[in-house]
C-alpha cells in the first residue's frame, strides 16, 4: 500500500529527490572513474536526468531508466574490454593506443608500435608508463583476449593498488 502511495502522488513522492541524488552520484562517479566510454556514459546519465525531469513520465519509468543506467555501470566491473586505436593524452602529447579494461581493476594501454605500455593512475588522474618487459607482454596478451584474438584464459597482470587518501 505504501509503495502504491509513493507512485501515485508524483509531486510529493520522496522518490524524486532520491532519484536526483542518485543521478548526481552517478555523474560524480563517472567523472572520477576510469576514463573509458566516457561520452557514452555521460550521455546515458544525461538521458536519465532528462527523463526524471520530464513531468509527463511516470515515476516507474523514471526509476526503471535510472536502474538501467546503474545496472550498466555495475556490469563494467565484471567485464574485460578492448578499445582499438584510441587517442590519449600521454605526457602532454597525443598518443594513438590500444586500451584494455579489466573490470574496474585496471585500465591499461599500449602504443600502436608496442614501444610504450602504461596504465591509468586513478590517484594522479593521468596515464603513466608501466615497466617494460613483463608489463608489455601482459597488457598485449590481455588486449588480445579482450578483443577475441586469443581464447579466454587466466591473465597475470600487474595491478597497481590504489593508495590510501587522507
Amino acid at each position: 500500500v505504501e509503495a502504491a502511495a509513493l507512485l501515485a502522488n508524483e509531486e510529493e513522492s520522496p522518490l524524486i529527490p532520491l532519484m536526483e541524488d542518485m543521478i548526481s552520484s552517478l555523474e560524480s562517479f563517472i567523472e572520477t572513474d576510469f576514463p573509458f566510454e566516457i561520452e557514452a556514459r555521460r550521455e546515458e546519465v544525461s538521458n536519465a536526468r532528462s527523463l526524471v525531469d520530464n513531468e509527463d513520465a511516470s515515476i516507474q519509468q523514471k526509476f526503471n531508466r535510472l536502474l538501467d543506467v546503474i545496472r550498466a555501470e555495475v556490469e563494467y566491473a565484471s567485464t574485460l574490454d578492448a578499445y582499438e586505436e584510441e587517442v590519449i593524452d600521454f605526457n602532454g602529447s597525443e598518443l594513438e593506443v590500444n586500451i584494455v579494461r579489466v573490470g574496474r581493476v585496471a585500465l591499461a594501454f599500449q602504443s600502436m608500435d608496442r614501444t610504450i605500455t602504461g596504465y591509468w593512475d586513478k590517484n594522479a588522474r593521468q596515464w603513466v608508463e608501466g615497466d617494460a618487459g613483463d608489463y608489455r607482454t601482459a597488457i598485449d596478451r590481455a588486449y588480445r583476449v579482450a578483443s577475441s584474438e586469443l581464447a579466454a584464459e587466466m591473465l597475470n597482470l600487474p595491478i597497481h593498488a590504489p593508495e590510501l587518501v587522507q
